[in-house]
């Protein structure tokens, strides 16, 4: 009994030591990846083992882990790559673990650019046009040095812009950096009309409490934020990326549908690295109609000057895994294939802070992204949204519309604002970019590398007898451009070719139903640039 018990301890003393040994021979590097100017951390970048196929991709954190076993080398290279950025050799030594912040250093962009054709090589008209895109692109220029500025100046895109109201409409302001704070951010505009010759302005005082290296809106966010504003704003067009005083947002269709807006809000917003998100608000809302837009009571007739709406309400959001790629003041979305799903909650409350009105309002939504290998991908959403309660026409629901010449994906480009107003409201959405399908097999036409896209954008509401002002009273008379949808939905498609030079996209849209209507527009081409 006794010799085996030595046995079985030598057994499990020689396995111990096997472990140990081979343990010894494991190099392990784990770390995170930043960006060398930001600092900033990288998502999805590919670190692997030189003169291996051993390799991962840094989480949405920028975090990586990869272990090899040792060879006879005292040490191991590491390589780590990431487009737009130098690529980066590490020596580390071999079997060991080791643990580095891996610096990756952009590629100069503000320097000339290798261009699409070789004529164009060294030309300064190029180089000009290239560095004019790149502001317009970035929408915020720093005042100084770009390495030690306490401010931005911006947006470069709504610096100039038209509408019937406010005619010629020029626009500047500010946005601090954490130079200035490491917590507190500030950032607004003022902005003036020739046509109506009044004053708009936006100021945000913005606590950030995860100390941002550059500027508050960078991921994961976790910020409280005050917002006051006065300026024009349009129901029945609500572009969540994009603003509607945009230069190229001036030439426009529609007419009826602005107001003069009055806007107090306090919300707190909260990013995570699993995906899940939210944001809670509360705000005062003065809405005072312009132009051809009115609030007529539908029993007496009398016109209201304005419309008070205190609100609070919450946004619940979920995207498994993911990232984004931080630029200067912008974020681009890096986990595309990953399902978005977000839930809102609207509440009115009446006789508070001067509300008129209460109600209730839900909206849920799903997208997500479809890759088709070499042929390319789909991109689908779906949206539900729901009044439950009485309310005028401006709280009602409209179908996103997108009254411009320019392509909004998240939006009807045949519909104008308030079209159609509804309190219950379904709407789903594709557009498919193909690659490899027709355009580049064609000869002389491969080489252009351009894109087919054809879109499909549907909307189904309806509207309660509640607030139909035909038939209940102490409502608004709906504007004389809207209408109530039928039985059937409102489908639209689109045609496209996108990639052209590299920067357009050019759609033929048209209505495929409702195509009847006094006023309605049947189809028509739209552009959309990429900078």
């Amino acid at each position: 009994m006794k010799n085996s018990v030595i046995k079985k301890s030598a057994l499990s003393l020689l396995v111990l030591c096997y472990c140990l040994a081979t343990s010894a021979q494991t190099t392990t590097v784990k770390g995170i990846v930043i960006d060398s100017i930001s600092q900033i951390p990288l998502p999805y970048v590919a670190v692997f083992f030189g003169n291996t196929t051993t390799g991962t991709l840094s989480d949405n954190a920028g975090r990586f882990s990869i272990s090899i076993p040792q060879d006879n080398s005292p040490t191991r290279e590491i390589i780590v790559a990431l487009s737009d950025y130098k690529l980066l050799k590490i020596r580390v030594a071999g079997g060991k673990t080791s643990a580095l912040t891996v610096q990756l250093q952009p590629f100069d962009r503000q320097g000339s650019i290798s261009p699409p054709d070789e004529r164009w090589e060294g030309n300064p008209v190029y180089d000009l046009l290239y560095k004019a895109a790149k502001i317009t692109a970035d929408d915020y220029i720093p005042i100084g040095n770009p390495q030690t500025n306490l401010f931005d100046f911006g947006r470069v895109q709504t610096a100039a812009s038209y509408n019937y109201i406010e005619g010629l409409r020029l626009r500047g302001g500010l946005a601090s950096t954490s130079r200035l704070h490491q917590h507190l951010f500030l950032s607004g505009y003022a902005a003036y009309g020739f046509l109506d010759r009044k004053p708009k302005y936006h100021g945000e005082a913005i606590w950030a409490f995860n100390k941002p290296k550059y500027h508050e809106g960078e991921f994961p966010a976790n910020n409280l934020r005050l917002i006051h504003e006065y300026d024009i704003y349009s129901l029945g067009e609500i572009h969540p990326h994009s603003q509607n005083d945009k230069l190229l947002y001036s030439f426009r269709r529609a007419r009826g549908s602005l107001a003069y807006r009055r806007f107090s809000e306090i919300n707190y917003e909260k990013e995570s690295y699993s995906g899940f998100s939210y944001l809670v608000w509360a705000n005062l809302r003065k809405l005072t109609p312009a132009g051809r837009l009115s609030f007529a009571d539908n029993e007496t007739g009398d016109i209201s000057n304005n419309l008070n709406i205190t609100e609070t309400g919450f946004r619940l959001r979920y995207s498994p895994e993911e990232a984004f790629r931080q630029n200067r003041r912008k974020k681009k979305l890096l986990s595309v294939e990953s399902p978005i799903f977000e839930f809102a909650y609207s509440l009115g409350l009446k006789n508070v802070l001067g509300g008129e009105y209460s109600y209730h309002r839900t909206e849920f939504s799903v997208q997500k992204r479809f890759p088709l290998g070499d042929f390319g991908y789909i991109d689908t959403s779906a949206e539900m949204q729901h009044i439950w309660t009485k309310v005028p026409f401006p709280l009602l629901l409209f179908p996103n519309a997108n009254s411009s010449y320019l392509i909004e994906n998240d939006s009807f480009s045949m519909l104008t604002a308030m079209e159609f107003i509804n309190d219950s409201q379904y709407t789903v959405k594709a557009t498919y970019e193909a690659d490899k399908l027709l355009l580049t097999r064609i000869p002389y036409l491969e080489d252009l590398m351009l894109h087919e896209v054809f879109s499909i954008r549907g909307v189904y509401g309806q509207l309660s007898d509640k607030n139909n002002p035909a038939l209940s009273g102490g409502l608004f008379e709906f504007p004389h451009s809207s209408r109530l949808m039928s039985h059937e939905p409102y489908w639209e498609g689109g045609i496209g070719v996108a990639n052209i030079g590299g920067v357009l996209r050019i759609d033929y849209v048209f209505r495929l139903s409702y195509r009847n209507e006094k006023g309605a527009a049947k189809n028509g081409f739209r552009v959309g640039v990429s900078l």
